[in-house]
């Protein structure tokens, strides 16, 4: 059985699928730039802290780990987009 501690690292790759399809949503609707993709991180960060701040409402701990979690897994899905992104770019709409 996984410690808690352990069992927190779910929060890495659903926070990074969190933040990569948002901004994937977003570049369907908008121009993705730079300060789009700052706004898109602090969102879903903040989403992160509200959870955390209403989990004590139902019968559960908030914990400082979750949001560490939270934010490396947002960190990882922003660099995978922007990488996404910058690659795309390189490589045009002429190559596979």
């Amino acid at each position: 059985m996984l410690s808690p501690q352990w069992w927190n690292l779910g929060h890495v790759p659903a926070y990074a699928v969190f933040a990569f399809s948002t901004l994937m949503v977003l570049l369907q609707r908008i121009r993705v730039t730079y300060w789009s993709i700052s706004m898109t991180g602090a969102i879903v960060g903040l989403f992160g802290i509200v959870i955390e701040l209403l989990q004590p409402y139902f019968g559960r701990m908030a914990n400082v780990s979750d949001l560490y979690f939270d934010a490396v897994g947002l960190l990882i899905g922003v660099l995978g987009f922007v990488l996404m992104k910058h690659l795309l770019v390189r490589l045009g709409p002429d190559r596979p």
